[in-house]
């Protein structure tokens, strides 16, 4: 082992840019251990500080926070030693995006004095990020803090990447309110650029089902005080299409065209999104027309190479898998996917397409997520482990939607072998707990089975990185045996650290069913509690 300072660093760099940081981990615990790496000789070294920044980052990087975490008290809150900018920002970082988020206070209010260090905003928004989270009191400090900084900070200091973060954590809460305020506020002040703000709101108002909101929206604002960029045009398109407004949808691709937006790259997302729609759709509905349409439109009016890889990929799978494979049942008056013909087509054709398109992974992972989403609606569940066994070992070709597929078909077959394998995957890519409970509620009818999974995730160590939804928790609660609903609630609160009554309120009238249920749950709660039985506050 070497014991230059300088070359340790230059060493732990290259492992850290190759993505070998266990390896960093693993080198620096064993140096110390040596005592080839003393804090006490090098304590007020720049190469020191340097290093451990590699240290921590690694750290953070290969799962290991709690480590990073008390290595960096052990190194700078008990010693003489200072931390310089880029350490704090580091740790604030890894704790904000780790389940030891509510660590920042220690980190950001009680520490701070000891480094002499000025607030800048990066460090506040996570901070102010991680009170949010947490709910309850800690909600409404952080919304104190924030409003401080709003009003305390002159124009020429308040950054707009900072109103655009804190605005894209109100959307991600469901808090709409206050991501509208936040954009006019950065309109009042005259922050620039504001468009990217303006565009968060557009999607916000299409993934909540409100595309009227969306497009009053964009109306409004590009109307009096911005101009649309590419994404506005494309996010509007895209929505419009996905709300079934086709001619609002065409109308946006012509503003595209009249403002020479008509390269591939422009219109790559709302092209792949129609050739799902024409794989997913049988030829007589509308949905598959509209598809055709506004794509043979595209065709026509944007500028595509003439080998383009997204429309050699449309041909491939559309012309190859999707015509010979469907069937019509007279019968059922329905299209059937032929997975005889489909399943040796996709094993011989896989690898090839893999060869073509493996420096172009998103397109890959594409070819592979629509395969699977045929698979999983045709298909038997065996073709679907068979499908999947070829890319179980390439994470970078696994999606949410694919898992969300395949979780599908093995709660409502019942496979609980299958079920238990695709566990450490729904960890590893951090799949949206939403998308986990409606997969196995919806699939398996047995929704307590779904709780029992649920739980089962928790104990391995699952943790969302968002706030959980209040419908959710309602969908977990009611279907929890009653024994357990006071010993759930209250693991819920210890892993998320807040109060569960100031979860997001997504409710609206369709959910009238989630809300019954809700107040079912806290009167029963309160007649526990009327009985001497201890329940978990935050619920009642």
């Amino acid at each position: 082992m070497t014991t230059d300072i300088d070359e340790i660093a230059k060493l732990y760099l290259s492992w850290k840019n190759s993505g070998d940081y266990i390896k960093v981990v693993e080198h620096y615990t064993e140096a110390t251990r040596l005592n080839i790496i003393s804090d006490q000789e090098v304590s007020y070294s720049k190469s020191y500080i340097l290093l451990m920044n590699i240290v921590l980052q690694c750290g953070w990087l290969s799962g290991q926070g709690e480590w990073s975490w008390n290595l960096f008290l052990n190194l700078f809150s008990k010693s003489e030693i200072d931390p310089d900018i880029v350490t704090i920002s580091i740790m604030a970082k890894g704790l904000y995006g780790s389940d030891l988020h509510s660590k920042l206070d220690h980190l950001l209010v009680h520490l701070k004095p000891t480094f002499h260090l000025e607030p800048n905003l990066v460090l506040q928004s996570y901070h102010i990020r991680s009170l949010l989270l947490r709910g309850g009191k800690k909600f409404q400090q952080g919304m104190h803090k924030l409003h401080t900084i709003l009003t305390s900070t002159n124009d020429q200091k308040l950054s707009i990447k900072f109103i655009g973060t804190m605005q894209k954590q109100m959307i991600e809460m469901n808090r709409l309110k206050e991501a509208f305020i936040l954009l006019n506020i950065a309109r009042r002040r005259g922050l620039q650029p504001i468009t990217p703000l303006i565009n968060q709101m557009l999607l916000c108002g299409f993934t909540s089902g409100k595309s009227d909101f969306s497009q009053n929206i964009y109306t409004h604002y590009f109307n009096e005080i911005s101009t649309p960029d590419e994404i506005s045009l494309t996010t509007m398109a895209y929505g419009m299409f996905k709300a079934k407004k086709y001619t609002e949808s065409r109308d946006y691709l012509n503003q595209m065209q009249n403002l020479g937006m008509t390269d591939e790259k422009s219109c790559e997302k709302i092209f792949n999104h129609m050739s799902y729609q024409l794989l997913l759709n049988p030829p007589t509905s509308p949905l598959h027309t509209a598809a055709s349409e506004m794509l043979d439109f595209i065709m026509k009016n944007f500028q595509y190479p003439k080998n383009s890889k997204v429309i050699n990929m449309y041909n491939l799978i559309h012309e190859e898998i999707i015509v010979p494979s469907i069937k019509f049942n007279r019968e059922k008056q329905s299209y059937n996917l032929r997975v005889d013909r489909l399943k040796p087509f996709v094993i011989r054709k896989l690898p090839q397409i893999f060869n073509e398109l493996q420096e172009d992974l998103p397109k890959l992972t594409q070819v592979y997520s629509c395969v699977f989403v045929l698979f999983s609606k045709y298909g038997t569940l065996n073709q679907c482990k068979e499908l999947f066994e070829l890319v179980k070992d390439q994470n970078s070709l696994i999606t949410p939607h694919m898992l969300s597929c395949l979780l599908s078909r093995a709660f409502n077959e019942k496979d609980e072998i299958f079920i238990n394998q695709l566990i450490p995957l729904i960890t590893t890519f951090n799949l949206p707990l939403y998308h986990v409970i409606i997969c196995g509620y919806k699939g398996i009818k047995q929704p307590h089975n779904v709780y029992k999974y649920f739980y089962q995730m928790i104990e391995a160590g699952y943790l969302p990185s968002f706030s959980i939804t209040r419908s959710v928790m309602v969908m977990l609660l009611r279907e929890a045996r009653i024994n357990d609903l006071n010993k759930l609630a209250m693991r819920l609160d210890k892993i998320y650290n807040a109060n569960l009554l100031n979860l997001p309120d997504e409710f609206d009238c369709k959910d009238k069913f989630y809300k019954d249920e809700w107040k079912k749950i806290q009167n029963y709660l309160k007649s526990l509690q009327r009985r001497g039985v201890q329940i978990n506050q935050n619920l009642i």
